[in-house]
């Protein structure tokens, strides 16, 4: 079976199972998002894409558009990239995956962003290559009530293993060191959402008292309800940005996969201002926002207040 046609069948799959297997809406609730947040997540939608389209060198220097939309201020801004090839299927074709390290001295932030999927067919079956479940053991003490019980995704949390051999956790802890007043935000889009939202959670194991956030867009589910009660234990800071309906946002499916909270639904993206056409929802999987719609892979690039 060919790989076009194998990511047909699994969407295709995917597509009816994601519509159905919503939660029950009476213990969940949205509020309305404010101008601030707004903000935050369009330029971290702009830090999600700086991995796609753009060449590295062009980011290094700080030239390209997008880099430009973020700030034009070159000599704020550091940027150590990282790139890995890392083999993902059983015929061990070859994927790079890439990802930016970059200090923002005018915002007064460090932030990680991992490459997404760049190609939306052939990726997708990377991405989904093992729906293995696998144990990811926590270092908290704290959260030891979860320990046992945690599985994440095999194939995401493999790629992520193979950055942490690589110069990324190097380089983070030096610029962590060199700028200890920063935030520190982890962004990603798709596949780069999911191993973002690892890194977050590594950092705040290790690393408890840094400033810490992780911005999600159109992120696949990374593990199961075990998992997305763990995120929300530790992480104080998470938003998970969802376009209209976006189908990657809802698979692998419920009930063995869970998203965790901090859902930002955008409803309607062409709306103004971008408040009008957002919300922000309760809880790991609220099915009053994403979910109440049918999926859809159209939606899957965005646009997330006007980036994209």
């Amino acid at each position: 079976m060919n790989k076009q046609f194998k990511a047909l069948i699994i969407s295709l799959l995917f597509f009816f199972i994601a519509y159905t297997t919503a939660a029950d809406s009476s213990e969940f609730s949205t509020r309305p998002i404010t101008d601030a947040e707004v903000n935050i997540l369009e330029r971290f939608a702009r830090y999600s894409f700086l991995t796609n389209d753009q060449s590295i060198s062009e980011v290094a220097n700080w030239t390209c558009d997008t880099c430009k939309e973020i700030t034009n201020d070159t000599k704020s801004i550091i940027v150590k990239p990282v790139k890995i090839p890392i083999s993902v299927d059983k015929n061990s074709n070859i994927v790079d995956f890439l990802a930016y390290i970059i200090v923002n001295k005018q915002t007064k932030e460090i932030v990680i962003t991992f490459r997404g999927t760049a190609d939306l067919v052939n990726d997708y079956i990377a991405d989904i290559g093992s729906f293995n479940l696998v144990k990811y053991s926590v270092k908290n003490p704290q959260s030891s009530r979860f320990n046992k019980d945690i599985r994440v995704s095999e194939g995401f949390f493999t790629v992520w293993q193979r950055f942490q051999s690589s110069n990324l956790t190097s380089t983070l802890t030096s610029f962590m060191k060199g700028f200890p007043s920063f935030n520190v935000s982890v962004t990603g889009h798709s596949l780069g959402g999911a191993l973002g939202l690892f890194q977050t959670l590594d950092i705040k194991q290790n690393l408890p008292k840094a400033k810490l956030c992780f911005y999600g867009f159109n992120m696949p589910r990374g593990g199961n309800e075990y998992f997305a009660n763990y995120v929300n234990e530790e992480l104080d800071c998470i938003y998970r940005v969802v376009s209209k309906a976006d189908l990657i946002s809802r698979v692998p499916p419920r009930p063995f996969w869970v998203q965790p909270k901090g859902e930002v639904w955008i409803f309607d993206p062409h709306k103004q201002p971008y408040t009008k056409g957002a919300i922000v929802c309760s809880g790991n999987d609220n099915p009053n926002c994403s979910l109440s719609v049918y999926p859809n892979f159209f939606d899957h690039l965005g646009p997330f207040f006007g980036v994209g």
